[in-house]
């Protein structure tokens, strides 16, 4: 597949949250084209939300990145 960075270039920052291997390639282009990219590698923990420590971190994470992105 064919990427053309310009057309990724000045997009807003970016949190992939596909599948793993999903995510990691659309993550190295848009680094590549200068837009910010976060990519954390929480799996499905998120569902376990209200039951383990590291669920309600993930998804914290994810808000406070999502605070940060969106309050530029």
């Amino acid at each position: 597949m064919v990427i053309r960075l310009r057309f990724l270039s000045g997009l807003p920052g970016v949190h992939p949250g596909a599948l793993l291997d999903d995510s990691r390639q659309p993550a190295r282009w848009l680094r590549a084209a200068e837009v910010e990219v976060r990519l954390d590698e929480f799996h499905t923990f998120q569902m376990s939300a209200g039951r383990t420590t590291v669920a309600g971190d993930a998804i914290r994470e994810a808000g406070s990145w999502l605070r940060s992105t969106l309050v530029r």
